[in-house]
């Protein structure tokens, strides 16, 4: 985009980029009253957060049809980002990096009334050109306990492997984050716990979105579901997510 002189100097966004949803996104995402959130995160949220995810200029959610729209910035354009394929796992630095940005939105938002959660998959994150690690799709932004996004996250973008090897540094590692960032951090045997409990929901979000009726959307790609759920099933059986949960 160009502007005049007056535009210029006010230094407005010369590449942004808008998101929108199709009829069938419309229709789910707005019976269960998720398509307010990515607004939310972004206008009210993001700039409260030091943490590597874009920042947005504006927007906004018409009740009457739930058409919705966000103007953000293109994180491509402006900080040479790639977007991760999900079935590819990361490196151990790489989710560290996103542990840290998962701690620090919690420590900022710390038992407060509007406290925000995500959809933090593998399939939600990017690289930037300087190698940092964030968090891009915000939509389903939502009260709730800190370990769903943590299971959720190294659940879903760490090979079993590699999750079996790292899964309580990295808890160790959000802990330490979350008590910086202003979190009041739970021992680690009970935040342990916790995150074995939750490991239940990310596996029944995709059983949902892989085995979703006719008229719903297709929000991933098959091959992906069957990669994150292979990784999450895995995990439940690996920490018996049953037994915590007393099943």
């Amino acid at each position: 985009m160009e502007y005049d002189a007056a535009g210029r100097r006010a230094g407005l966004p010369t590449a942004p980029f808008a998101t929108t949803t199709t009829l069938r996104q419309r229709a789910l995402l707005g019976s269960i009253d998720v398509l307010r959130g990515e607004a939310e995160f972004f206008l009210r949220f993001r700039p409260r957060v030091d943490m590597e995810a874009p920042v947005a200029y504006w927007g906004g959610v018409d009740d009457r049809d739930r058409r919705s729209c966000i103007l953000m910035e293109d994180i491509v354009a402006t900080r040479g980002a790639r977007f991760v394929e999900p079935t590819d796992p990361l490196s151990r630095s790489q989710v560290e990096d996103l542990v840290r940005n998962v701690a620090r939105y919690h420590g900022a938002f710390w038992e407060h009334p509007e406290l925000p959660h995500g959809d933090a998959h593998a399939g939600q994150t990017y690289v930037t050109a300087d190698g940092r690690m964030g968090l891009t799709d915000w939509q389903a932004t939502q009260q709730g306990g800190w370990a769903y996004d943590v299971a959720y996250l190294v659940g879903s973008t760490c090979e079993p492997e590699d999750r079996r090897a790292w899964e309580r540094d990295l808890l160790a590692l959000y802990l330490d984050e979350l008590a910086r960032s202003g979190g009041d951090a739970p021992s680690e045997p009970d935040a342990f716990l916790a995150d074995r409990r939750q490991m239940l929901y990310p596996f029944s979000a995709w059983a949902f979105t892989i085995g979703r009726a006719a008229h719903r959307p297709r929000m991933q790609p098959d091959a992906t579901s069957r990669v994150i759920l292979r990784r999450l099933g895995t995990a439940i059986d690996d920490l018996d997510s049953c037994g915590a949960v007393g099943v």
